[in-house]
């Protein structure tokens, strides 16, 4: 598969699919790009595995993200967290 006239090897396509999507995302408008993504495949149930690999960060920054949106929300669970911000991405 090619994107970007680049050679993309088949386990590595559905990241790249997913990257796509996220970056295409709304998000709260209150947290970054990086804090939105993670939100946005967080929202869609994927694990922190999942999240860092398609982002391409490590396992503990996205824990360590997700700890922050935690505490600006009040909600230490990931369920009522995501859906603060499918509430706040729908307002805008």
């Amino acid at each position: 598969c090619m994107a970007g006239g680049m050679a993309i090897a088949p386990e590595l396509r559905h990241n790249v699919a997913r990257v796509r999507e996220v970056s295409d995302a709304n998000g709260d408008p209150s947290l970054s790009d990086e804090h939105n993504r993670i939100m946005s495949l967080l929202a869609q149930g994927e694990s922190y595995d999942e999240i860092a690999a398609a982002l391409h960060i490590s396992h503990s920054l996205v824990g360590k993200r997700l700890q922050q949106i935690y505490e600006l929300y009040g909600e230490h669970d990931r369920v009522k967290a995501s859906r603060i911000w499918t509430a706040r991405r729908d307002q805008w």
